[in-house]
């Protein structure tokens, strides 16, 4: 039983009498990754109560039974999966901050920042497990940084990547909740633990902004993101905490001085 307002994550799987719930976020991540999650008609949803939980169950288990005849109605994503070699182009243009480029990109197809099989960010970079986020932050492109936080918002960018409307607000917040605070696969950093690292207080101004970015979530070496601060770049340590202090920065970032 459910506590009255809190709220879970429950999963449908076809085929299956389990009825899966998680409390966290990271736990359907997780989930997706494995067998079942792959599944196809595998679905997923926020429920703040025991009502909609099982309203969210005998909804799906109807779906499934409805006869397939739907399918040819059934919208298919109009973008194609993209070849690994084509997020080296995504990574150098937001690196090299040639930021006309990153948005041709995207006009081109929206699967470079949306895997539409999971909701989840896309990878950018294999090894570390960077999406475009992490890759922003870590490249001081605050101009990329807001335009992919704008298009999570943006429900009319979302139905075009998928191809409908279905559902395109629970994917907003499941989108723009892992983009704010995946960490990387190497040091669990999350992009803001990026900005402060290198001293990007108009990033981190960006990404605080949002209720759902979590300010306190813990790195591989039990690192709030505000102890990263400046780290990277040392000697504009002192100018930027003065910035800070100038403009009224402090309560924005986790109340710093």
């Amino acid at each position: 039983m459910m506590n009255k307002n809190s709220n879970v994550f429950a999963v449908f799987i076809p085929d299956s009498p389990d009825k899966k719930t998680f409390k966290e976020f990271k736990e359907v991540k997780e989930f997706l990754d494995s067998p079942d999650g792959r599944k196809e008609g595998t679905r997923f949803k926020r429920c703040a109560d025991n009502e909609e939980l099982d309203s969210f169950y005998a909804d799906s288990l109807n779906d499934e039974k409805t006869p397939k005849k739907s399918a040819v109605i059934e919208p298919v994503t109009p973008y194609k999966s993209l070849p690994s070699y084509r997020f080296t182009d995504l990574r150098m243009a937001i690196e090299k901050k040639r930021n006309e480029d990153f948005d041709k990109l995207l006009k081109e197809n929206p699967r470079f920042l949306v895997n539409t099989n999971n909701d989840l960010p896309t990878i950018v970079q294999e090894g570390y497990r960077y999406n475009a986020l992490h890759i922003s932050c870590r490249s001081s492109n605050f101009y990329v940084a807001k335009r992919i936080l704008d298009f999570a918002c943006d429900y009319n960018w979302l139905t075009d990547a998928y191809g409908t409307d279905a559902g395109v607000k629970e994917r907003s917040e499941v989108f723009l909740d892992a983009l704010l605070n995946t960490p990387d696969l190497i040091e669990n950093n999350t992009p803001l633990h990026y900005a402060c690292k290198f001293a990007q207080l108009d990033i981190v101004k960006l990404l605080t902004g949002f209720p759902t970015c979590k300010r306190e979530q813990r790195n591989k070496y039990n690192e709030a993101p505000l102890d990263m601060l400046c780290r990277g770049s040392k000697e504009v340590l002192k100018k930027k905490r003065n910035y800070a202090r100038k403009l009224h920065f402090v309560s924005l970032i986790f109340l710093l001085i």
